[in-house]
């Protein structure tokens, strides 16, 4: 049991662990519907054309989830991205409460 008091353990695999478990037992979906809009407008869906520049939104990363949607056009990138984010910010919480 000693492993479990590694800063490691409690400051990455715990967050890690408890996303993983959340997704599995809730599932996962978009809270708001400007996020599946904003999907829509990055695939292409909306417009001829992914849209690379949404102004007011996720400044630095149009570019490159345009670009992530027109290589594998069937993989949720805004999704995926905004999990990886919030796994992120929970790693970090985590790693200053600890």
């Amino acid at each position: 049991m000693n492993w479990l008091l590694a800063p490691r353990v409690r400051t990455v695999l715990l967050p890690l662990a408890l996303s993983v478990a959340t997704v599995l037992g809730l599932g996962s979906y978009y809270e708001t519907n400007d996020d599946a809009t904003l999907a829509w407008l990055f695939s292409g869906v909306l417009a001829l054309k992914p849209v690379p520049s949404v102004p007011l939104y996720l400044h630095g990363y149009g570019h490159l989830l345009a670009a992530a949607y027109t290589a594998a056009p069937g993989v949720p990138w805004l999704g995926l991205l905004l999990g990886t984010l919030l796994v992120a910010a929970t790693v970090l919480t985590f790693a200053v409460l600890d």
